[in-house]
């Protein structure tokens, strides 16, 4: 059995700018699939009426680094710790259902990049994230699910950059 290898997960805003790169991303906790969603139509037939994207990424990173502006927290709970403005990653990944903004994912790898939300964004998600202790670490856990009748707008890929 063979696995598609990601170096990294980045997170993107609506103007196709980079707001943060998720790195460390432990092979066995990155799942990424999608679903056709049917519809029954005459005759017992079935019809593909949506695709629903999704993708979970569990690193053991809890912060990010963001160029030259600085070290981040992946995962920053509650609206009063952002600073208006300053579009960092943890404005773009829900903790507790605050005010999060939408973007997508791109997860970077050897031979093939893959997107949740299409070519540039086309589509774009809230992305959930929590810690967890499960695997007896602890791991920073990103979710991001998309739905849409296009399936090229769900889950993109492309020849890979790493």
């Amino acid at each position: 059995m063979s696995r598609l290898l990601f170096k990294k997960a980045e997170v993107y805003d609506s103007g196709d700018n980079k707001r943060g790169t998720i790195e460390n991303i432990t092979v066995e906790g990155l799942e990424l699939s999608m679903t056709p969603d049917t519809v029954m139509v005459e005759n017992e037939r079935e019809l593909f009426e949506s695709y629903t994207g999704r993708v979970v990424i569990r690193t053991l990173e809890t912060h990010t680094s963001e160029g030259t502006s600085g070290d981040y927290k992946i995962l920053e709970a509650g609206t009063g710790k952002i600073a208006a403005g300053t579009n960092h990653i943890h404005e773009y990944i829900s903790v507790g259902g605050e005010d999060v903004k939408e973007a997508y994912i791109k997860l970077v790898g050897k031979g093939v990049d893959v997107t949740l939300g299409g070519n540039s964004g086309v589509n774009l998600t809230f992305i959930q994230g929590y810690q967890s202790f499960e695997n007896g670490r602890l791991e920073t856990v990103i979710v991001a699910q998309l739905q849409d009748v296009d399936s090229r707008k769900v889950l993109f890929s492309e020849d890979g950059t790493a």
